[in-house]
């Protein structure tokens, strides 16, 4: 948990800058999930509450993302190829649910010549910012805007109900409903606690959202069922897995294909007695193959083995991001992911 007093220092840096920023991007990282989204949104409200005359948008580099609850993303977002051109003319840019420049933007460039500051809370080792707060006790980027910018604020006005409605749908996102809460991030029930009762919110209503289902997701969550394989490997805990092909696209959505994949994670991925970690290997388009982990308390800490492939998490969800021009086939990264583990675990 945030302690406030050490932040003083560091959060009246963070003003200072805002105060000499005529332009501010908040940028959210490739893929953004529920708490990316989330959060930029809710920052870029709370930095407008401060200062309504200065330029203040979000940006993401993704394709435009339609299943919202909430509203419609493309007025709110400006969804871009390249986030460093789309925030060069930007005094300031703040990343949130990230804190390396290869989670904001595949391409070769830096966000130079500007400020930059991080609000995060995954443990990978963390890019040098203007301003950091990275708390790797938080459950979600947004726990960690809330507890500095509302829960402790002298000022919690700027928060309302539409915006806390989407704050709490980015904690229950990011903690599965909070089955992944442990002893180190219970401090999460006392701030969802102060959303319910101040803005009289309704967790159910945002659970179903979460957990209903389109029929076209039902069927293809059946296809990632099927593809599922079960192996063991000598010398490494046996593990399962599945995927996704680039030739799911002709017949199903980005957006169904992503949903059924969350979906199999949270209900299935390291859930089969015996099988203490998993992953789901995604190649939608011909040059990237991103790689999401599971594992049970007592497996491998998958926030390892994502470093080893350009990735990062927390011990027990993670996700890497590999090119395909790097592997030849699904077995290569399948391979690959087998000899990391062996390097880290069990190079005796």
């Amino acid at each position: 948990m945030l302690d406030l007093h050490p932040m003083d220092e560091i959060l009246s840096k963070f003003n200072e800058i805002l105060k000499k920023a005529n332009s501010v991007a908040v940028v959210g990282h490739i893929q953004p999930d529920s708490d990316c989204i989330s959060s930029t949104l809710v920052m870029q409200k709370y930095l407008k509450s401060l200062y309504p005359e200065k330029s203040i948008k979000i940006v993401i580099e993704s394709r435009p993302i339609n299943e919202w609850p909430f509203g419609d993303l493309n007025d709110q977002i400006v969804w871009t190829d390249n986030a460093v051109t789309a925030t060069k003319n930007c005094d300031l840019v703040v990343f949130v649910d990230g804190n390396t420049a290869t989670r904001f933007t595949s391409t070769r460039e830096n966000f130079l010549n500007r400020y930059t500051a991080c609000f995060d809370h995954h443990s990978n080792p963390a890019d040098s910012y203007d301003v950091s707060v990275i708390d790797v006790n938080a459950t979600s980027a947004i726990e960690v805007l809330l507890t500095l910018f509302w829960k402790k604020s002298n000022s919690r006005a700027w928060l309302d109900e539409y915006y806390a409605n989407i704050s709490l749908y980015g904690i229950l996102s990011d903690t599965g409903t909070f089955r992944f809460v442990d002893h180190l991030k219970a401090q999460i029930f006392l701030l969802v606690n102060a959303l319910l009762t101040e803005f009289k919110l309704s967790i159910t209503s945002i659970d179903n959202y979460l957990n209903s289902y389109k029929s076209e997701q039902l069927e293809f969550l059946g296809v990632l069922l099927q593809r599922t394989q079960y192996l063991k490997d000598e010398g490494i805990e046996q593990f399962m897995y599945t995927y996704v092909e680039v030739e799911d696209n002709k017949k199903y959505s980005q957006e169904v294909t992503k949903a059924a994949v969350n979906s199999y994670k949270y209900m299935f991925l390291k859930q089969v007695e015996g099988y203490k970690w998993g992953f789901v290997i995604s190649q939608t388009n011909k040059n990237d193959v991103d790689i999401s982990f599971r594992s049970q308390p007592d497996g491998y800490d998958v926030n390892r083995i994502s470093l080893q492939l350009n990735g990062g998490g927390h011990p027990r969800a993670a996700a890497a991001h590999i090119p395909a021009t790097s592997v030849k086939s699904r077995g290569d990264v399948v391979e690959l992911i087998v000899q990391k583990v062996k390097e880290m675990y069990h190079a005796d």
